[in-house]
């Protein structure tokens, strides 16, 4: 019997086979044909995170029977990368003996090194592989079914495509693994709740978007998601949160995804902060003398700490160890100390900093920055995209340390006064006569 996957739907082969979770030494991928459609549907997942889909068998596909087996998950979830998305996905399944029954392919190697090193010898470029079965797992059966059958709330795809965009849209640093570990869009506070390093804060939520229902998930819920809008051609998907677990629905295909820790996150109020101060400053000269010390003055780089000054018309970086101060003076575009005549000297980590990556696409010489107080009294530094955006992509944990203020003010003065006579010098000697000698 040889069973072909058109390549089309290569992709949705792969969202449920990356499903599979190979810790498990048990983990295995079902398989039902039937041969009047024909249709092939695939069902894996442990426990009750059993996810699979159902699609039509390519008209190449030939000897076809109505048989179910299960094979091993690690095999299973190699099967998409077996095979380039131009291609279909082909195996043959061999009955052995009544007990015994195994699935094989061949296929191309798609290691382009490995291919190109062997472009003389088609036989180095292809793999012969074979796969024992099992009897099919009656719980991905059962449960598959019993899932099918739970009654959805259908939103339209393009409802949820515009909901994704502006959760891709939530300020994240690059480096960060995951963006957030719970999001909830709340249809009836219009809110956006987001937890992200367990700190739970609300953003608006668009006019534009218009769903029947709230929806919690996780990370992993959200690329679903973002899976299937790009892999399926419904135009709806149906939603069902039963408990702590999230039920995404299509006419190939149901993905079940685990919402455990949720009730926690729903229980959990969003933090109130405070905006103690807001600059816009050349964010790229800050990190470059950060970076020069951190590069150049192995005391500097041991001590980690360097201090940000700011008052109502000036912003410094400042640099104080036994043996070294510095001081720089870094251009401000604007400041907002929420009071008059306010001057702060914050302390912070040089590598804390040098982790956060400059994302201002309008002009990188001019980022927002924010003195957050949290409601436990911790202070950030919050680094934001855009004036517009109500959270930074990236945070740093300082602290106010005025004990080193009169030392630092002390410095500018030095360096006001230092910079005043080198300017006259330098104008004293450009206006300076010349005297010809008769």
């Amino acid at each position: 019997m040889k069973i072909v996957i058109p390549h089309n739907k290569s992709s949705l082969i792969k969202s449920i086979t990356d499903r599979i979770d190979t810790r498990y030494v048990d983990s295995l991928a079902t398989v039902l044909i039937d041969k009047e459609g024909p249709f092939f549907t695939l069902i894996v997942g442990q426990d009750s995170l059993i996810s699979g889909c159902t699609i039509k068998l390519s008209t190449y596909s030939t000897h076809l029977k109505n048989v179910q087996f299960s094979i091993d998950g690690a095999f299973a979830k190699q099967l998409p990368n077996y095979f380039s998305l131009e291609k279909d996905i082909e195996f043959h399944f061999k009955t052995l003996s009544s007990s015994s029954s195994i699935i094989e392919l061949i296929h191309v190697d798609l290691d382009k090194n490995k291919a190109n090193s062997n472009q003389n010898n088609l036989s180095n470029e292809t793999t012969y592989r074979k796969c024992g079965c099992k009897d099919a797992s009656e719980k991905h059966t059962t449960y598959f079914k019993d899932i099918k059958q739970l009654p959805t709330t259908k939103i339209r795809k393009a409802a949820i495509e515009r909901m994704l965009y502006e959760i891709k849209k939530i300020p994240h640093d690059d480096n960060l693994p995951e963006v957030f570990e719970f999001l909830e869009i709340d249809v009836e506070k219009q809110v956006i709740k987001v937890q992200i390093a367990g700190r739970v804060s609300e953003i608006f939520l668009p006019e534009e978007i218009h769903l029947p229902i709230s929806i919690v998930m996780t990370q992993e819920s959200f690329k679903q998601f973002d899976n299937l809008c790009k892999s399926i051609k419904d135009n709806e998907i149906g939603v069902v949160q039963q408990g702590e677990l999230l039920i995404l629905q299509t006419a190939e295909g149901v993905i079940t995804c685990s919402l455990a820790g949720a009730d926690e996150f729903q229980a959990k109020e969003p933090e109130e902060t405070l905006s103690l101060m807001s600059m816009i400053l050349n964010f790229k000269a800050l990190k470059d003398e950060v970076q020069h010390c951190v590069n150049n003055y192995g005391t500097i780089k041991k001590a980690d700490q360097a201090y940000l000054y700011l008052d109502n018309n000036r912003a410094a970086i400042a640099t104080l160890t036994s043996l070294y101060e510095f001081v720089k003076p870094l251009p401000l575009k604007e400041i907002d100390t929420k009071k008059e005549g306010t001057t702060s000297l914050i302390r912070f980590s040089q590598k804390d900093l040098l982790k956060v990556k400059i994302k201002n696409s309008v002009n990188d010489f001019a980022t927002q920055l924010k003195v957050i107080q949290h409601s436990n009294g911790e202070l950030k530094l919050g680094v934001f995209c855009s004036e517009n955006d109500e959270l930074p992509y990236h945070s740093i944990s300082i602290e106010k340390d005025d004990s080193q203020l009169p030392k630092v003010v002390a410095m500018l003065e030095n360096f006001d006064k230092t910079q005043h006579l080198q300017q006259n010098t330098q104008s004293v000697l450009a206006f300076k006569p010349i005297y010809k000698k008769e």
